[in-house]
């Protein structure tokens, strides 16, 4: 491969990362998520976020000095390109079940009682627009985007919030980190448990943000504004 083949590839996941990071960093650090449409972007954000310095700090550990010369490389490239959206796919569900445990049906719920039943439907529109907003992100990009709606629609269905928000909801895009890297089975094997406690920590930092931003009362407002859904 020549030295032109490597510097494309290098330009063009540095591209893919811009795309999926750069806007919805922007939309999600303005100001407060009072919107379902402002919660779905900054849901996407912070995803996002926490897939690509879990993923690519795991394999700056597991590849040592020799991390950059893989991202020379336009086939590893593409392929870390489909890795990030198929992880992003799983882990997007994470937060969005954190999210409603936490924040909207807990003991402080901002869901009405009367209301509760409409939860799993905000879930499902939450997802919705968070993945169609990478879908238009990822339009030029070579990659495939995987089938994230019908999958979190069936996870959502067979989950009750009402058990409390855990911070072991996020092994699922952790897990799903863990399939996706490319790294030798051998080694992850004896990873899983670093890689699972590093992405919930990254998690952890990363949720005060949501929090403060978050107006859970205003978001229920909006999405019961709205008959049709």
């Amino acid at each position: 491969m020549g030295k032109r083949a490597s510097l494309e590839g290098l330009l063009q996941l540095r591209s893919f990362a811009a795309a999926l990071a750069s806007g919805l960093r922007r939309r999600f650090e303005r100001g407060r998520l009072r919107t379902v449409g402002s919660l779905a972007d900054g849901l996407a954000s912070r995803t996002t976020y926490v897939t690509q310095t879990s993923l690519y700090g795991y394999l700056k550990t597991r590849m040592g000095s020799r991390y950059q010369t893989y991202f020379l490389d336009e086939a590893f490239s593409q392929r870390l390109m489909q890795s990030v959206i198929e992880i992003n796919a799983v882990a997007l569900g994470d937060a969005i079940i954190y999210l409603l445990a936490r924040h909207f049906v807990s003991s402080e719920a901002a869901v009405p009682r009367e209301a509760e039943h409409r939860v799993e439907a905000l879930a499902l529109e939450l997802y919705r627009v968070a993945y169609e907003q990478w879908r238009v992100e990822m339009r030029t990009a070579p990659v495939v985007m995987p089938d994230g709606q019908s999958a979190f629609a069936d996870r959502i269905a067979v989950t009750d919030l009402r058990q409390g928000a855990s911070l072991d909801v996020f092994r699922e895009g952790a897990g799903r980190l863990l399939r996706e890297a490319p790294i030798a089975d051998e080694l992850k094997a004896l990873d899983e448990e670093i890689v699972m406690r590093s992405v919930i920590n990254r998690w952890t930092l990363v949720w005060p943000q949501v929090s403060r931003r978050l107006d859970a009362a205003s978001v229920v407002s909006d999405y019961l504004s709205t008959g049709t859904r």
